[in-house]
């Protein structure tokens, strides 16, 4: 609580928004992993019905 108090208001709503910021960044970037494993997975998954 020290630390918010020695913050003016304005460094404060700024630190919110890069916080904001990092964690919509972070949710794509997991969102654009988890699609590209699924894309591997599917392909993966093609292969072996071909080689049967």
């Amino acid at each position: 609580m020290v630390v918010v108090v020695l913050f003016q208001t304005a460094d404060v709503t700024i630190f919110f928004i890069v916080v904001g910021v990092v964690k919509m960044y972070e949710n794509i970037l997991i969102s654009n992993v988890l699609v590209q494993e699924k894309k591997t997975i599917k392909n993966d998954l093609s292969e072996c019905t071909h080689i049967q």
